[in-house]
């Protein structure tokens, strides 16, 4: 679908073909300009600034800022509003959209302060447009209603037409096809019955567009057929070559690729013609995808690598040449070339992504414009408050000295009267605002002690939190193995002397097994509760990361003799680390513990260390019924999770893995965990190498 043209960027190009003719009367505009001292100044400064607007942006901004000059020099509001409106269009085509906003906001307050209808509407309709490229279509079609209103009302039957125009576009572009079709079909008769034949063959292009958009494709060939037609009759080769470009794409959508390929070959024709790279490109790759259609693929090659050199060479044109790798990527997938259609796919995507993030940049930007302007807007009222407070003192003051001068006049003692009472209250006044400056201070001081209190109570909580947690686990996770520990040794103690030597090491070997996780689990508490008093600070030195981890096996070696579990390592024997070793020795003993926990007997584990890159991954793998992506998701966020019981029904407290997470944090490093929840789970710990 081709999107309507913006009018207003149009309008000044059919103007431009109005003033063809007018250039020696442009040259004797500028060479009186200098022997003229009246309000006719005004006039020609207007004309001129007016022409060159859209031809030589930057002389229409040299006579627009004359034409402000003059205007504002003989104050007349209606020229000083039609001023400021032309300077802001000038600043709207050099895309200077601060200036150009705010030069058409003046426009518009001058002409509504002095009840300028055609200057109001002028301003609304320009400002819906401004509206509109924001995207703040709501407002945009406010404003623009509002400028046709004044126009019914004045009977401005040619600028009315415009404002119909416009709000055809907004409309179509809010993809509201039967609002936007009544207004420009109301434009339509406006510009016919004045004969305004340019005009009224780009409202039909524009009409056609919407009933493209609908989907109805004959009636918006039958229309674009007809735009074409005006436009010939007028010699516009401009306007010609984008009613041929709006066919040939009709009757693409109709699927009649020859009528397609004929009117876009001409339009190829017709815009090389007249140099209009931007056109050129864009027939090349609407024929281009004919061809593609058509099965024509060595005829659509040439189309594309031309269209895309076109478009590399203009920042004007990354929109078209995201199109064009596009189209790239189709054909050669149509080829079976997947190599080719996969490279150019890649491109499209990540032009695309490169567009919408200067987009995005381009609203944070108009965003924090608008909350500047608005905090502008709020000092000048305050400011002006504080104008009037004064104002309103000063005709106190005066009012004041009147009286006095008055009662002077008529009562001597009551001059001197007035004069005591009014040093009386100076001094009063003067006390007063030392009392009140001495309150001030006391209530800053007791506004920072009362910080200080607030956060003393919240480093209390986080303290009794911590005291709460330690107790917790301490009464709930300590009792069952010391209540173990004390009957295994009642066990041996009555029994030791009718014991066997085998019996005896086995009791000896399962009270060790419930030793070592009290001593896990106190050596946690330990490194936990110093990470909570920032006491933990790590003490950097290089080491061997192999064997860190025999060193670890090895303090698990009951637990793993009891679960008959083996232990894999897998570590180059050379592999070196700069970090905290005791840090990192608690991380792996934390894995591999857990990795005991929930690994059923006879298994076996992985205890892996390797580099990549700039980090050292110590990783434990082992073959346990696994971790939902939910439970990972909690575990990695930090979250209380309910502890699990392990394959022989040993508890924990879940502290083992958040205190892997906390030292990790203070080393720069981070957790992760792979699982799919059925056959096993991998965690890896990334530590960055100093």
């Amino acid at each position: 679908m081709r999107k309507p043209i913006l009018f207003t960027t149009l309008f000044t190009i059919l103007l431009l073909h109005l003033f063809a003719g007018a250039g020696k009367k442009l040259d004797s505009l500028v060479h009186a300009l200098p022997q003229r001292h009246d309000t006719m100044r005004v006039v020609m400064l207007i004309k001129i600034s007016q022409y060159y607007m859209g031809v030589d942006d930057d002389s229409a901004l040299f006579y627009a800022k004359m034409l402000k000059q003059e205007a504002e020099k003989w104050g007349k509001p209606s020229r000083i509003a039609d001023a400021y409106l032309i300077l802001g269009s000038c600043y709207y085509h050099l895309r200077q959209d601060d200036s150009a906003f705010h030069y058409k906001n003046l426009s518009k307050e001058i002409a509504e302060k002095n009840d300028y209808k055609k200057g109001i509407a002028n301003a609304y309709s320009d400002l819906g447009l401004y509206l509109k490229e924001r995207g703040e279509m709501d407002s945009a079609v406010t404003f623009m209603l509002r400028s046709a209103t004044i126009r019914e009302e004045i009977g401005d039957e040619r600028n009315l037409a415009v404002s119909y125009t416009n709000l055809g576009l907004i409309f179509a572009s809010l993809d509201e096809n039967e609002k936007a079709a009544y207004y420009d079909r109301k434009a339509l008769a406006i510009f016919k019955k004045n004969r305004q034949m340019s005009s009224y063959a780009l409202v039909l292009n524009n009409l056609a567009s919407v009933y493209d958009g609908w989907k109805k494709y004959d009636t918006a060939l039958a229309m674009y057929h007809l735009s074409y037609e005006v436009r010939d009759s007028l010699h516009d080769t401009y306007g010609m070559a984008q009613s041929l470009l709006n066919i040939g794409v009709t009757y693409r959508n109709l699927g009649d690729f020859a009528g397609a390929e004929k009117n876009l070959s001409d339009a190829l024709a017709l815009k090389t013609k007249i140099a209009d790279s931007s056109g050129i490109a864009q027939s090349m790759l609407d024929l281009a995808q004919v061809y593609r259609l058509e099965k024509k693929s060595d005829r659509s090659v040439p189309l594309l690598q031309h269209a895309e050199a076109i478009a590399r060479n203009s920042p004007d044109m990354k929109e078209l040449r995201r199109d064009i790798y596009r189209e790239f990527s189709d054909l050669y997938a149509d080829l079976h070339r997947y190599d080719l259609a996969l490279q150019y796919r890649t491109k499209y995507e990540e032009l695309r992504d490169s567009i919408f993030d200067a987009a995005k940049l381009k609203v944070i930007s108009e965003m924090q414009t608008k909350y500047e302007t608005a905090k502008k807007e709020k000092d000048i009222l305050r400011l002006q408050e504080e104008k009037n407070q004064k104002d309103i003192r000063i005709a106190r003051d005066e009012n004041r000295q009147l009286y006095l001068y008055g009662g002077l006049a008529v009562l001597g003692i009551v001059v001197l009267f007035a004069l005591f009472a009014f040093f009386s209250q100076r001094s009063n006044s003067r006390s007063l605002s030392e009392k009140n400056a001495q309150i001030s201070r006391q209530n800053s001081t007791l506004k920072e002690l009362n910080k200080k209190l607030i956060e003393s109570e919240e480093e209390l909580t986080k303290l009794n939190a911590t005291k709460d947690q330690l107790f917790s686990v301490i009464s709930h996770d300590l009792s069952g193995p010391v209540k173990a520990i004390g009957n295994f040794s009642t066990a041996i103690a009555g029994s030791e002397a009718s014991m066997s030597k085998e019996e005896l090491s086995a009791s000896v070997a399962k009270l060790g097994n419930a030793i070592f996780p009290v001593q896990s689990l106190l050596d946690n508490l330990l490194h936990w509760s110093l990470l909570q008093r920032n006491a933990g600070e790590p003490r950097f030195t290089e080491f061997n990361a192999p064997e860190l981890l025999h060193e670890v096996k090895s303090i698990f070696s009951a637990a793993l003799e009891t679960k008959k579990i083996n232990v894999e390592i897998s570590a180059d024997a050379q592999l070196l680390i700069r970090s905290d070793r005791n840090i990192c020795s608690l991380i792996v003993r934390n894995l591999l513990g857990n990795a005991i926990k929930f690994s059923p007997a006879g298994s076996r584990i992985v205890l892996a260390a390797r580099r990549v890159n700039e980090k050292m991954v110590f990783s434990c793998r082992d073959s346990g019924p696994g971790i939902s992506a939910e439970r990972i998701t909690a575990i990695l966020a930090g979250k209380n999770v309910q502890p699990e019981k392990g394959t022989s029904a040993e508890s924990g407290t879940g502290l083992g893995l958040k205190l892997v997470q906390e030292y990790l944090r203070v080393l720069g490093g981070k957790l992760l965990i792979v699982s799919d929840g059925k056959n096993g789970a991998t965690f890896e710990a990334e530590i960055p190498v100093l």
